[in-house]
């Protein structure tokens, strides 16, 4: 069987977060550029001399189907603190079959 991931992180952890998951055997995705917002809840910018608050911020999110068996490996990659992303949000479907 196979699985779903989707991963939202940072635009500038997007290159850390392909090598390693290239390095895992994941090669294979989908990357869309998204806005969302977390608990940051936006931020407050300087434009043309006015305060502006920017509620949506730039995300990536990634989307792949891996084999069941390096499904958490992938996932423990996009996670893991000291490597590519220290703050990402990544969820997977189960049961998905590839058709030939």
């Amino acid at each position: 069987m196979m699985k779903k991931i989707e991963a939202i992180i940072r635009p500038e952890m997007l290159d850390r977060v392909k090598k390693v998951l290239e390095q895992k055997g994941c090669v294979a995705m989908t990357i869309t550029e998204v806005k969302g917002r977390g608990e940051q809840k936006g931020i407050t910018l300087q434009f043309r001399g006015r305060s502006v608050d920017v509620d949506t911020l730039p995300k990536i999110k990634i989307e792949m189907v891996v084999m069941d068996e390096i499904a958490d490996a992938v996932i423990n990659a996009i996670m893991t603190p000291r490597g590519p992303v220290n703050s990402a949000m990544v969820r997977y479907s189960c049961c998905l079959w590839k058709r030939r």
